[in-house]
């Protein structure tokens, strides 16, 4: 009996979803991040294991299991970088000793 963590989903692709992330792979301005994990999902489709996958990606196992299962529940999108939210506003060094020039 195999040992290693069991997966409760399998990664099944059609035919156009397939070739849609095959043309990923092959389009030299796919970013790196993107086209690690368009690898991850083309070799779990062929029935690799997460742990040897993760190993020919470059990628840890959570990793490769988080990305396949935002694959299942959202699609090709769930391949895509969300929106990160950004850094709140500060004030530049500069204008902080300014402000302090001026208050004195």
């Amino acid at each position: 009996m195999p040992r290693g963590q069991k997966t409760t989903f399998v990664i099944q692709l059609d035919d156009h979803t397939r070739a849609t992330l095959a043309g990923w792979l092959r389009r030299p301005k796919t970013p790196m991040g993107l086209a690690k994990r368009v690898q991850a999902l083309l070799l779990l489709d062929q029935g690799q294991p997460y742990a040897a996958t993760a190993r020919h990606v470059g990628l840890s196992e959570r990793y490769v299991r988080r990305w396949a299962y935002r694959f299942l529940e959202e699609g090709l999108a769930g391949l895509l970088d969300h929106q990160r939210p950004e850094r709140m506003p500060g004030v530049a060094p500069r204008a902080r000793d300014q402000q302090r020039n001026c208050q004195d």
